[in-house]
């Protein structure tokens, strides 16, 4: 089991300095808009994956007329005790430390204090773009297979390179189809490994998400799933090879796995055109739930689950239903907000003021 026991934090965001203790199993921190509910929860997403989950630059972290912050935490990890450490002063850099002792590389960190977080910007995973789902499967499965994280950022860094020699051919005039090919065969394995990864994704966790959707909804819908790649009856050569004139007169890479999709729909349209606001965030928490099961199979640990303002548009019949299975076998620690206490009864509440 894997749960935060106790939480420090100096000079982040708009908290001076605040000690909280919470329980194993559902936390809700509750008070009024601006009390800095969301920024204790994103100060232990920084703690488990080493970043604000809202603010990419630092700075922007540290509480106003303040030159850092510090972030302390205590972990219960199978039975035994780790302390964490982060700090960060103005203009220096980010410091990491397990039980004292400093990482060498950040990266080290990932994956050992799995979590997951959701927050109202989250909406974007069912109503926005295709890049909003894949950051989704990728932040999943790079907690969880360190070899899909090298292998996403290699070929990432492959489609930059492409897509820079495309523009060099367009101002030049000039084609080079071999040029363009050795680029492809070093892509093309890489490209198969993480569309298999994220293939063997979406069928684990399709039966997790029916399963809870229905649980909290209190009744079966018309929801599915469905992966949207290219690859499943062609290999990346084949693809990009028959995309070469199209690469060219665009400027850019039309061909792989950075163009896959999730499709979520609702009665065999799209959720984001069909469902109501409360199907929606239904969609959204067994998603959630879901990526949550498959870190649990792969890790062997279930991760931490952080939820903010997530009982927004949600009936009080499903508010309900979520916070049974909430407080079930299913999920391990769970810490969320809200303003008010009154749909708490036997959680640990944590007033803010």
């Amino acid at each position: 089991m894997l749960y935060i026991q106790d939480l420090h934090v100096v000079n982040f965001k708009n908290h001076s300095d605040k000690r909280i203790r919470f329980l194993p199993k559902l936390n809700a921190i509750c008070g009024n808009n601006g009390t800095g509910k969301t920024n204790l929860i994103d100060a232990i997403n920084y703690l488990c994956l080493t970043r604000s989950y809202f603010n990419t630059n630092d700075t922007y972290n540290i509480k106003e007329q303040e030159q850092y912050f510090t972030i302390d935490g205590s972990f219960v990890k199978n039975q035994n005790t780790e302390n964490y450490f982060c700090g960060f002063q103005e203009g220096g850099k980010k410091i990491l430390k397990k039980n004292q002792v400093p990482y060498e590389k950040l990266s080290e960190h990932i994956g050992q204090l799995p979590l997951i977080m959701n927050a109202p910007a989250d909406a974007a995973l069912v109503t926005g773009g295709s890049s909003e789902r894949r950051k989704f499967v990728d932040g999943t499965l790079a907690q969880t297979d360190n070899k899909y994280l090298a292998a996403l950022l290699k070929y990432n860094k492959f489609v930059e390179q492409r897509n820079a020699q495309l523009k060099i051919f367009d101002k030049q005039n000039n084609f080079d189809a071999g040029l363009l090919q050795l680029f492809d065969e070093q892509m093309a394995p890489l490209n198969a490994y993480i569309y298999h990864a994220r293939k063997a994704f979406f069928e684990e966790i399709l039966p997790y998400f029916l399963q809870y959707y229905t649980e909290i909804a209190n009744k079966e819908e018309p929801v599915n799933i469905r992966y949207l790649s290219e690859f499943s009856n062609q290999s990346y050569l084949q693809a990009a090879a028959s995309n070469y004139r199209r690469d060219m007169a665009l400027g850019y890479t039309t061909s792989g796995i950075h163009r896959d999709d999730m499709e979520l729909l609702f009665n065999h349209q799209p959720v984001k055109k069909w469902a109501s606001q409360g199907q929606q965030k239904t969609v959204l928490l067994a998603l959630r739930l879901s990526q949550l099961r498959y870190i649990e199979n792969q890790l062997g640990i279930k991760p931490i689950l952080l939820l903010d303002d997530i009982f927004d548009k949600l009936d009080y019949h499903r508010c309900k239903a979520l916070i049974k299975l909430l407080n079930g076998d299913q999920v391990g620690q769970v810490i969320t907000t809200h303003t008010s206490t009154e749909i708490f009864e036997h959680e640990n509440k944590i007033i803010l003021t």
